[in-house]
């Protein structure tokens, strides 16, 4: 219904200026077939590395000596 009336904004109604457009707009792009950075050319995903996480009590530990 919407697609019907005339657009407050453009002054037209949608659907008729979709057809009137729709010869100008650009087909979309084909898939992308490369590879990805996860394989990186050996065709196995690799595991995403993790970074290293201390205990809780050393960061309080350096929070204080800073404050001290």
């Amino acid at each position: 219904m919407a697609n019907a009336r005339v657009h407050a904004t453009i002054g037209e109604i949608p659907a008729e200026r979709l057809l009137i457009e729709r010869g100008r707009l650009q087909s979309l792009a084909a898939a992308y077939g490369g590879q990805s950075a996860r394989t990186q050319g050996t065709g196995r995903v690799r595991k995403a590395v993790l970074g290293y996480q201390h205990p809780l009590a050393v960061y309080d530990t350096l929070l204080m000596e800073a404050g001290a």
